[in-house]
């Protein structure tokens, strides 16, 4: 025999050899999982070789997703209230750009619930901020759970009535999630609750599953209705051909000086022939990627990648362009999804192991500490299907979509006063073409004048190197782009009123602020992303007293 054919027989032998070994190992190791698995279902009271049904985790919450959730969104309302505080006096006091009677008169609903309507007092509301934010911190540390959960939803719908003006998609998000957080145990561990062995759950709500680890009801599944309507009903809208032909979303996106960051900058400058592509990816992605979601033939592998998805596009909206907190609100609030399969691996055990020793559940009921009564399952899940059912009709009639699906007009007072009204048309249905920046040129009386928003003496119309960073947060930024919008025009009043209050509150003088007139130097974004020149645009004159007789006539 020749010695090279010696040599492949023998790497043949051991290959097969291998091989064998291999699917020995296998056999048994798989052998011993099933074995493992029926131990654990004998110990939670499940029948030996049984199976769970393909999807068993798509209708769960898992516990610790629950708390999960809780930290992070008391902390965005915790951070939330603090950017609040520092303009207390403009969008939230009489003294402001918003007093009540202006609400009242201009965008009232008779249907909203407001704590902070009962005053316009700044020392008031800055009590009933301090109270939300002891909330919250409440809610953070998982004390009294169920009850902190209800005073920070009450609050926050409340100061979010407030003032409609200065909200964006984010304030929406937080809101609807907060909502049905009121029926779901998020407190049931990894907090002081737990640790005390006061349980979360309450009579009304679902049990717990056996192996207390996670809990299934409607609500659970409204959660992820939810979840994925935000970017179902976010795709749908967007019709414009620059997200359905042409593809130039992404650039146009970029182009608007009022959001782009330097990074978003570099960004579009250096890749700006693969943004089609991105553009592309996104809207397929909003659409198509929340099915994934609900993939039921694995245990969550499926549904952990694409919460990746949309974490890693929320942080890419994030890192290109000041969103405030919605790129936030959109990276930690899918999060509530993640599957008991991602809890279990074993960097995570190690990586929570100090937080179970220390908010450890002490109940040994697996049923949370309470029985469920037999009355109560099928009221509950029937309001929470209904609920549902509601928020899913309401969203699909806000869309031009055939059969067209409306509630009928009697019964959005429900949401109204639930404040689970929502809209999801984030450029829709195409992104902004129409960009700039404000000056309000200011006249004193000794004659001289002054930008009111920056403070340049004198008033320079040049345009900011970094327009995105001449508002001074979120809220003021929603809030003037807002007041540009000819929807809004009846809004500009009250905010002349406040300049002019906020100028000459020290009293009459050579100083004082006479007029000022409001300009939005409009910048239009061409298809091809070049833009036009600068133009200068007056939305507001306002007399800060009364007119000369030329100009009253």
């Amino acid at each position: 025999m020749p010695k090279v054919e010696f040599i492949e027989r023998a790497l043949a032998t051991c290959l097969e050899l291998s091989l064998l070994l291999r699917i020995r190992a296998s056999f048994w190791v798989g052998w011993n999982h099933l074995k493992d698995q029926e131990s654990k279902q004998i110990e939670t009271g499940r029948k030996p070789g049984k199976r769970s049904w393909p999807g068993d985790h798509v209708v769960d919450l898992d516990l610790r997703s629950l708390a999960l959730l809780r930290i992070s969104m008391s902390v965005i309302l915790i951070l939330d209230v603090a950017i609040r505080f520092t303009d207390i006096e403009a969008f939230y006091t009489d003294f402001g750009s918003l007093s009540r009677t202006s609400l009242l008169e201009l965008g009232w609903n008779f249907y909203w619930f407001s704590i902070h309507m009962a005053t316009g007092n700044q020392y008031g509301i800055g009590v009933l901020f301090l109270v939300q934010a002891l909330c919250a911190a409440a809610l953070l540390m998982g004390w009294r759970t169920r009850l902190m959960t209800f005073l920070s939803w009450i609050l926050l719908i409340s100061v979010q009535s407030r003032n409609p003006m200065v909200l964006n998609g984010g304030d929406i998000y937080l809101r609807v999630i907060l909502f049905w957080m009121l029926f779901l145990p998020w407190g049931q561990t990894w907090s002081i609750d737990a640790r005390a062995g006061h349980s979360d759950r309450r009579g009304w709500m679902a049990p717990l599953k056996l192996d207390g680890k996670a809990v299934r009801s409607m609500a659970c599944l409204a959660v992820l209705i939810q979840i994925s309507s935000v970017y179902w009903f976010a795709a749908i809208p967007k019709s414009d051909p620059s997200w359905t032909s042409d593809y130039t979303a992404t650039g146009l996106a970029l182009m608007l000086d009022s959001f782009i960051t330097p990074f978003g900058m570099f960004f579009r400058d250096t890749f700006w022939n693969w943004l089609p592509l991105l553009t592309a990816l996104v809207i397929r992605w909003e659409f198509w990627g929340p099915f994934l979601l609900f993939f039921p033939f694995d245990r969550g592998q499926v549904r952990t990648m694409a919460l990746a998805g949309f974490v890693a596009m929320h942080t890419g909206f994030g890192i290109t362009m000041e969103l405030g907190f919605f790129a936030w609100i959109g990276i930690l609030m899918p999060l509530v999804l993640l599957p008991t399969w991602f809890w279990e691996r074993r960097f995570l055990r190690r990586l929570t192991l100090p937080l179970n020793r220390r908010c450890r559940n002490r109940w040994k009921d697996p049923m949370g500490g309470r029985s469920e009564g037999a009355w109560s399952w099928f009221p509950r899940e029937l309001l929470f299907y209904g609920l549902l059912f509601y928020t899913f009709v309401w969203n699909m009639g806000n869309e031009n979509l055939s059969p067209k699906l409306r509630l009928p007009q009697s019964t959005h007072w429900v949401g109204q006063v639930l404040r689970i009204d929502q809209r999801w048309n984030m450029f829709s249905p195409g992104p902004l073409t129409e960009d700039g920046w404000y000056v309000v040129e200011g006249f004193r009386r000794d004659g001289t004048s002054f930008d009111l928003l920056n403070g340049s003496e004198p008033v320079n119309w040049d345009k900011p190197k970094w327009v995105a960073y001449t508002y001074k947060n979120e809220r003021w930024r929603k809030y003037l782009m807002n007041l540009w919008a000819s929807d809004n025009s009846k809004y500009r009043l009250p905010f002349g009123q406040y300049l002019s209050r906020k100028f000459n509150r020290k009293g009459r003088g050579p100083r004082e602020l006479t007029e000022f007139k409001m300009y939005y130097m409009k910048e239009v974004t061409k298809p091809d992303g070049s833009e036009k020149p600068p133009e200068k645009v007056m939305i507001w004159h306002h007399w800060c007293f009364d007119p000369p007789k030329d100009e009253a006539k």
